[in-house]
């Protein structure tokens, strides 16, 4: 359900955070903490922040990948979405891993 949450509003940072390990992805507690404080004093979401330019120097290495690969297959699925409203439950879940 969560998934649907953040497609439908991704500024949904509960939900965020509950997906963004489900299944496994990675990213740990200090990737997201350290993103959670640059979202804040950016008062941005979760997922808009990932997207910033100059988050990289704030998250390197495995954390930052995982979570750019992650946040961008959101963003795909969110266009697929819009674009073909009625398959986005069954091609969400064939790329989530779920």
């Amino acid at each position: 359900m969560a998934y649907l949450r953040v497609l439908t509003n991704p500024d949904d940072d509960s939900a965020f955070l509950r997906i963004v390990n489900t299944p496994k992805r990675e990213i740990g507690p200090a990737t997201l903490q350290k993103l959670g404080e640059w979202a804040m004093t950016r008062n941005k979401s979760l997922f808009t922040a990932s997207f910033d330019m100059g988050l990289n120097q704030t998250l390197t290495g495995r954390g930052y990948d995982a979570l750019t690969g992650f946040t961008q297959w959101l963003a795909d699925i969110q266009r697929l979405a819009e674009r073909e409203p009625g398959r986005r439950g069954a091609r969400s879940d064939s790329r989530s891993g779920l």
